[in-house]
């Protein structure tokens, strides 16, 4: 199935949010730039309030990206360093990132996925929480199954994104 991306490159170029310009090239089918990339890498999380609920959410949100060798982002963060929530999160990130569609990439089959993520053990990813996924990947597949988006699953929530981009730009005018 061939999606439209038309609505994500209008987007891209279009200063009526923050979060257009920010969430845009990754709903895009084209390659990052290099200097939307480093815009990309600086986006922080800021919550202000200590909410004690939400602080997990608050690790998991900036410092998913992070990698265990230091190399990720916002922060550089390395190791221990990372809290264990995003450290977590990170590699069922990926793992949903490399099962998934999107509108520039066609899925990977799960003992693909599997294999990049077994490849990120210690760079990437805490080497124990790649052990741990090891144990139970069949249940991540299981899961995947269950959930997988349909074509006409698709087909709305780019129908959803076209309208939000459409009432973007009217708002920007």
């Amino acid at each position: 199935m061939q999606l439209n991306n038309k609505p994500f490159q209008k987007l891209a170029g279009s200063r009526a949010s923050v979060f257009a310009q920010i969430d845009a090239p990754a709903l895009r089918a084209l390659p990052l730039q290099s200097w939307e990339w480093a815009v990309f890498k600086t986006v922080k999380v800021h919550i202000d309030q200590h909410i004690e609920f939400l602080s997990c959410a608050k690790e998991i949100a900036q410092s998913h990206q992070e990698k265990w060798d230091g190399s990720g982002y916002p922060q550089g963060l390395s190791g221990d360093a990372i809290p264990i929530s995003a450290r977590l999160m990170a590699l069922a990130d990926v793992y949903d990132a490399l099962i998934c569609r999107r509108v520039y990439k066609p899925s990977f089959p799960h003992t693909k996925a599997v294999g990049i993520i077994l490849d990120g053990r210690g760079s990437h990813f805490d080497p124990d929480v790649v052990d741990a996924f090891a144990t139970i990947e069949s249940e991540f597949r299981a899961i995947a199954e269950r959930f997988i988006d349909s074509d006409q699953d698709i087909l709305e929530k780019q129908k959803q994104l076209e309208s939000a981009v459409g009432a973007l730009e009217r708002a920007s005018g």
